[in-house]
């Protein structure tokens, strides 16, 4: 499948997403790629969500700041053969558990950023875990 031209995300699976597969696509000239978010965090159940020989690039067109090729949130994902290419912001941007990343090809990404990366996260307390002073 080609998906191209789009204002903002070219890919959004939202809110209790599971057992989704992305595979074989090509992503471009979009805001940012794909949007996952799946699984159950508090019981680190998996969303079983796997994307896979994917080609996302040209992606940020819009502007630069908070337009990744992936933005994962959740558990259980697996992000496998994708290739990930001109954009002015990270190309894979991840908060959660449990998110398996391997034998990605991701570069000139941050071409027009400084706070970002090929791969990147945020900072977070565990949210199984009540932060100090809080109960």
């Amino acid at each position: 499948m080609e998906i191209r031209n789009t204002g903002l995300t070219g890919a959004m699976l939202n809110g209790d997403s599971r057992d989704v597969t992305i595979t074989q696509c090509m992503i471009h000239d979009v805001g940012g790629g794909i949007f996952l978010s799946g699984g159950k965090r508090a019981l680190l159940e998996s969303s079983g969500a796997v994307i896979e020989n994917n080609e996302i690039y040209d992606y940020s067109r819009i502007g630069a700041v908070g337009y990744h090729a992936m933005a994962l949130y959740g558990v259980g994902h697996l992000i496998r053969h994708n290739t990930i290419y001109n954009g002015q912001y990270t190309g894979i941007w991840y908060m959660g558990n449990d998110i398996v990343m391997e034998y990605n090809h991701v570069h000139h990404t941050c071409v027009n950023a400084s706070d970002c990366g090929a791969l990147h996260t945020a900072r977070e307390y565990n949210p199984l875990q009540p932060r100090e002073g809080h109960t």
